[in-house]
C-alpha cells in the first residue's frame, strides 16, 4: 500500500523475515513474543522508509475470525510503536489505511487497541492518541501507571518520608538485595502467587507459561529477591522493555513482613540495577483491582518516588 508521501510504504510483515527497525522496539511487539501471546490469525502492518530502509512504524494484530482485531493477544500492551519525528500526516495515513484494510480484507467490525504507558514514549503516546480519536476510535478504558525516573540521584532522595524509614529498617535488620538464578523460578513463582492471592490480586501466568517466557527470552526476564537471612520477604520478575525501560512485573511480599514493607527495598534494588545498566525507566506498572483503582496501592508507588501516566485503550466500531 502506497502512500501519498511516496517515501514511505506500507507491507504486512512476513514471518521469518528480520527487518532492522527505526527505534529500539518493545518486547511485547517484537515478532518472536507476539507468536506467544494467542492462537489467533496475526497480521503486522509496518511502515517502511525507503530513504533509511528500516521500518518506521509497526503495529501488530490479532484477528479471532469472528469480526474482531485486537492488539496486544496475551500481553501488558500492543498497539503502535513508531520512531521518532514520523511526519503526523504520514502516521496518520498508515492508521488510516491499516483499518481500512481490517474492514475490507479481513472483514473486521471492531478494532481494540491497548496502548503502552505514555511515559515509554510521552510525545509520541500524545500524537497516537489525538490521531486514534480523530479517526472515530474511542477511549474505552483509561488506567494510571507509574514509574521511576532513572537518574544518578539515589532512589532514597524520591522517596516519601513514611518510604524512607521502611528502607532503613530494612538495612538495619539485614535484608539483602539479589538477582536469583533462573532454577529458582518454580519456589519464586509460588511464593509470588501465595503473596498475591493472600492481598486477593489476580493470580499470576501459570508457572508454565512463565517459564516459557524465561526460556524464549533469557536476555529479558529476571528475577530479583529480597531476603532475611534465607527467607524470602520480597521478589518480584523483571522484565527488560527495550534498552530504555525496565519493568517490575509481579512484586510480591507476604503479609507477615508488610512492618518493614520490603517492596521498597526491592524497589531501591532494581532502580540501582537501572542505574547500572543505563535503563531510563523503572516502570512500576498499574494498580487495579477487579472492582476498579486500588488507592492503597496507588499511594505506596507514589511513595516510591513514582510519577503518574495514562495508559489507555482504544476502540473502533464500524
Amino acid at each position: 500500500m502506497q502512500l501519498q508521501n511516496n517515501r514511505y510504504l506500507i507491507s504486512i510483515a512476513s514471518e521469518g523475515l528480520p527487518q532492522e527497525f527505526a527505534f529500539d522496539p518493545f518486547l511485547f511487539l517484537r515478532q518472536e513474543h507476539l507468536q506467544t501471546q494467542a492462537e489467533d490469525e496475526r497480521i503486522i502492518f509496518q511502515l517502511l522508509d525507503h530513504k533509511s530502509n528500516k521500518i518506521a512504524a509497526h503495529l501488530p494484530f490479532f484477528l479471532d475470525g469472528k469480526g474482531l482485531a485486537y492488539s496486544p493477544g496475551k500481553a501488558p500492551f500492543g498497539s503502535v510503536q513508531f520512531k521518532k519525528r514520523l511526519p503526523e500526516d504520514v502516521l496518520a495515513e498508515f492508521l488510516l489505511q491499516t483499518k481500512r484494510y481490517l474492514s475490507a480484507q479481513k472483514n473486521c467490525h471492531t478494532i481494540r487497541i491497548k496502548s503502552y504507558p505514555f511515559a515509554y514514549a510521552p510525545q509520541e503516546s500524545a500524537v497516537l492518541t489525538d490521531l486514534l480519536l480523530k479517526q472515530h476510535f474511542r477511549l474505552s478504558h483509561s488506567e494510571i501507571n507509574h514509574h521511576i525516573t532513572v537518574s544518578e540521584a539515589p532512589f532514597e532522595t524520591k522517596l516519601h518520608p513514611s518510604a524512607r524509614r521502611r528502607l532503613h529498617k530494612c538495612l538495619k535488620h539485614g535484608f539483602t538485595f539479589q538477582e536469583e538464578e533462573v532454577n529458582l523460578l518454580p519456589e519464586v513463582f509460588h511464593f509470588i502467587r501465595d503473596c498475591r492471592l493472600e492481598r486477593h490480586y489476580e493470580a499470576p501466568m501459570p508457572l508454565e507459561k512463565l517459564a516459557g517466557l524465561f526460556h524464549d527470552f533469557p536476555q529479558d526476564f529476571r528475577i530479583f529477591s529480597v531476603r532475611q537471612q534465607h527467607e524470602l520477604a520480597a521478589a518480584t520478575v523483571a522484565v527488560r522493555i527495550n534498552g530504555q525501560t525496565l519493568y517490575n512485573f509481579y512484586p510480591a511480599n507476604p503479609l507477615r513482613f508488610n512492618a518493614f514493607s520490603p517492596v521498597v527495598y526491592l524497589t531501591e534494588g532494581l532502580y540501582e540495577v537501572c542505574q547500572r545498566e543505563n535503563f531510563k525507566t523503572l516502570d512500576l506498572g498499574t494498580s487495579n483491582l477487579p472492582a476498579g483503582p486500588n488507592f492503597p496501592l496507588i499511594t505506596f508507588k507514589k511513595h516510591l518516588g513514582g510519577e503518574p501516566t495514562l495508559k489507555l485503550s482504544f476502540e473502533f466500531n464500524a
